[in-house]
């Protein structure tokens, strides 16, 4: 618990090893966005900007949404031409 690049490396895991959901659920949407903000909670507290990663979540995030929520994000946001912030999501 006294190594913070461990820690940090493994709160990064966790968000980069996230599994793609394979079915549009409301639970499994909930479950990936909870291990989201867990870990950048826990990133935030060891010292890293996480305030600053917002493009890089949300392109994450997306990435590995169903293929129907995927489509519903991209309609949401087609009128919008700035990239989302975490919070919109």
């Amino acid at each position: 618990y006294e190594n913070t690049r461990m820690l940090i490396n493994s709160h990064l895991d966790a968000i980069f090893e996230l599994p793609c959901l394979q079915r549009k659920s409301s639970s499994d949407l909930k479950n990936l966005l909870a291990v989201v903000r867990e870990s950048l909670g826990a990133l935030e507290a060891l010292g890293s900007p996480v305030q600053q990663w917002d493009h890089i979540i949300v392109y994450m995030v997306v990435r590995r949404l169903d293929s129907s929520s995927h489509e519903a994000w991209e309609l949401c946001r087609s009128s919008s031409k700035r990239p989302a912030t975490f919070s919109e999501l």
